[in-house]
């Protein structure tokens, strides 16, 4: 009989080396997270004296963001789904929802380059007949237990 256990090991061999790979690979890959999820503040355009920075939250591909307003003034939002290249430093936007009524629909690609916490993207695009550009930098809002 151990000629007979030596073959099933044999056999088994190999779909056992292929579940330790894919373990390794996949707790390899289960701490990490995109470079851009997390919250963003806007520092560029800075906000208005007295005003809070507008904040973007970016998380599973989506992308949510907002600014204060002042009183009986719409408050500037929008959001939608988000992609990143690392690689060419390209970032699109699919619009949703957004205070301007005329990006709602719109894929937006802005160049985008990553400097630590520090994030800017540029676009410029044609939206409901009107050209927009779009030039922003933030800054990554860190909360204290935060180890990135």
């Amino acid at each position: 009989m151990p000629s007979r256990d030596r073959r099933l090991t044999v056999r088994a061999l190999p779909l056992f080396l292929l579940a330790v790979t894919m373990l390794t690979v996949l707790t390899g890959c289960a701490g990490t997270r995109p470079p851009l999820e997390g919250a963003w503040e806007c520092v560029q355009p800075a906000p208005q004296p007295g005003q809070q920075p507008a904040v973007k939250v970016l998380a599973g591909g989506h992308f949510a963001f907002g600014a204060p307003a002042g009183t009986g003034s719409l408050s500037p939002a929008g959001g939608g789904t988000y992609a990143y290249e690392p690689k060419s430093g390209a970032y699109t936007e699919t619009v949703t929802y957004h205070w301007l009524k005329a990006l709602v629909g719109q894929v937006i690609t802005f160049a985008c380059e990553m400097d630590g916490d520090l994030w800017r993207h540029r676009a410029t695009f044609v939206a409901g007949g009107e050209p927009f550009t779009i030039d922003e930098v933030w800054r990554r809002i860190r909360a204290p237990e935060d180890g990135r």
